[in-house]
Formats: structure tokens, C-alpha cells, sequence
């Protein structure tokens, strides 16, 4: 059992960042200049001020890296941020939030113990040419097993808007 930390921590390492990504693609002929993704903000609605549609964004980040749903949430907003700003957007109008599960892994461990008794005894006479004999025999078997599983998985959150600009 000293190995499972070790395996966990192994395990986490190789699956770490894989879930980490975002797209942006560009709608239009215009190049707008990219943006600082920290003033970028977020929006449940399109804003009642002039703005153009620049593009589509997605994000997606998985609890793996992250190790807590709420670590994960901001982890994906970042990242659908950073995208709006490569295509020169001031906003994104969040359009869908979801998650699912991602990667899962089960352990399972076993233990077994056992122990066997056997008596037995056999007297025979021999009377002439015929053998009489008696015996018995006492056979005892104990056993105990302990069985343990453990089953954990990562949640992977998406996040996708429509990236828009202020002012056009």
C-alpha cells in the first residue's frame, strides 16, 4: 500500500494538461488587433452597447490539472479568454457551459488468507487372509478474503461565446 501515493501521483502527472485547450475562429475578412485577455470580460447576454460579432470561441480544462470543480471553472474561462483576445475580442457572450466526465480509473486490491487442518487416523488387523480396518478422517479449511476497490474520474468543463468587440 506505500506504492499507491506514489502511483496516484504518477498517474496524475502523465495525464496532466492533456485537457487543457481552446479554439477561436475568426468570422469576417477584418483583422482586428489582439487584446489584453485579463480585460476581456464575460457576459450571460449581448450588451445593449455597439458592438460587432468578431468570432467564436471554445475552452475546455479538466479537473485533473486542477484538483477542485471551482480551480477547473477558472481555469476554463481563462483559457476561452485568451482566445477571444488572440482574435481582438472585448467580450464573450457565453453561449453554452458544460461538463462531462473525463478519464476514470479503478484500483482493486485483494487480500487472502487461509489455513487447512487435516486429522486423520487408520487401524487395521490382518486375520488370517482377510484385513479389517476402521479409519476416519477430519479436514478443516478456513479462509478470509478482503477485497477493496476504489473508482475515481476527472470532469472536464467546456465553455464556448460568441467574441465581440466594442465600438464598431
Amino acid at each position: 500500500m506505500k506504492w499507491l501515493p506514489n502511483l496516484l501521483v504518477i498517474l496524475s502527472a502523465l495525464l496532466s494538461s492533456c485537457a487543457n485547450d481552446g479554439t477561436a475562429l475568426q468570422l469576417g475578412e477584418r483583422l482586428y488587433p489582439s487584446t489584453d485577455p485579463l480585460q476581456v470580460v464575460i457576459l450571460i447576454e449581448p450588451p445593449k452597447r455597439k458592438h460587432t460579432v468578431v468570432g467564436l470561441v471554445e475552452s475546455q480544462a479538466s479537473t485533473d490539472d486542477y484538483l477542485s470543480r471551482s480551480r477547473t471553472q477558472v481555469a476554463a474561462i481563462r483559457i476561452l479568454k485568451e482566445q477571444a483576445a488572440k482574435i481582438g475580442a472585448n467580450a464573450v457572450v457565453l453561449t453554452a457551459k458544460g461538463s462531462r466526465p473525463y478519464g476514470q480509473m479503478t484500483m482493486v486490491m485483494s487480500n487472502t488468507n487461509g489455513s487447512a487442518h487435516t486429522v486423520g487416523s487408520n487401524q487395521s488387523n490382518l486375520i488370517g487372509n482377510t484385513v479389517y480396518g476402521q479409519g476416519n478422517a477430519t479436514t478443516n479449511f478456513n479462509a478470509f478474503t478482503t477485497t477493496s476497490a476504489m473508482s475515481f474520474g476527472w470532469e472536464l468543463m467546456q465553455f464556448s461565446g460568441t467574441a465581440i468587440r466594442y465600438g464598431e
